[in-house]
């Protein structure tokens, strides 16, 4: 099989499997956490430095909201089975990147992987990263490149992976909340349950105890209360129909 075959094969294979990719992470966390607060010679980051690797992470979800938030249905979502694409997003944050979802999500797991106080552990996120979304983003380009006769006009005009702003469109829709809300409830819950999950284990490392302060148990309440909220009204309603 040429490599260019093989290299869409796998991406289509790991397209279908990529929700699981946290998993694959949450094996090298707790060996991460373990390194850093039961060694010797280990240290503890600040709470500034926590905040600031909480905004990275929220920084992937903003992105997330940005892109879902002016894409036409059936484009940008979070199928598994297939590729699917009714059109070619060109405008907006489309128009600098042209993967932002899945800058969004280097960004939001990069801010999961610096929460714990390990060099190391960053390093093989990226790298992991690279290998795993690579294969999948080459898979998906194909994909558009033989459904799209203008794929080729707009992809050597715009980088695949790091933004250049000097090029922004703008679109001709307008920011749907609906589609936010209807697509992304579930990133915002994966954010304040992971941040939890991580202060969590660094309490019983340190403290051997389980117990959260009142901030984190407001945090992932308020992540999971949304979480419920939204997916109710989106199983029993048709509030959250957008364009």
């Amino acid at each position: 099989m040429a490599l260019n075959e093989e290299f869409i094969t796998i991406g289509n294979r790991l397209f279908k499997q990529r929700s699981y990719l946290p998993l694959l992470f949450l094996v090298v966390l707790i060996p991460g956490f373990m390194s850093a607060y039961t060694s010797e010679n280990s240290f503890f980051y600040s709470d500034l430095w926590k905040m600031f690797c909480m905004f990275v992470s929220t920084f992937g979800v903003f992105l997330r909201v940005i892109t879902v938030g002016f894409v036409p249905p059936k484009t940008s979502g979070r199928n598994t089975k297939s590729q699917v694409a009714n059109s070619l997003n060109t405008t907006v944050i489309y128009s600098i990147v042209r993967h932002p979802l899945y800058l969004a999500n280097f960004f939001m797991w990069l801010g999961f992987m610096m929460f714990v106080p390990v060099w190391w552990l960053s390093v093989v996120f990226i790298f992991s990263f690279w290998l795993y979304y690579e294969r999948i983003m080459f898979a998906e380009e194909e994909f558009l490149k033989n459904k799209f006769d203008d794929y080729d006009k707009w992809a050597n005009v715009t980088p695949a992976f790091i933004p250049n702003l000097k090029i922004y469109r703008r679109s001709e829709l307008s920011f749907s909340i609906k589609s936010v809300l209807n697509r992304e409830y579930t990133s915002i819950f994966e954010l304040t349950t992971g941040f939890a999950l991580l202060k969590t284990i660094e309490n019983y490392l340190l403290n051997r105890e389980l117990l959260l302060s009142n901030y984190w148990i407001f945090v992932l309440l308020l992540g999971s209360i949304q979480y419920f909220i939204i997916r109710s009204v989106k199983k029993y309603t048709n509030i959250l129909k957008s364009r």
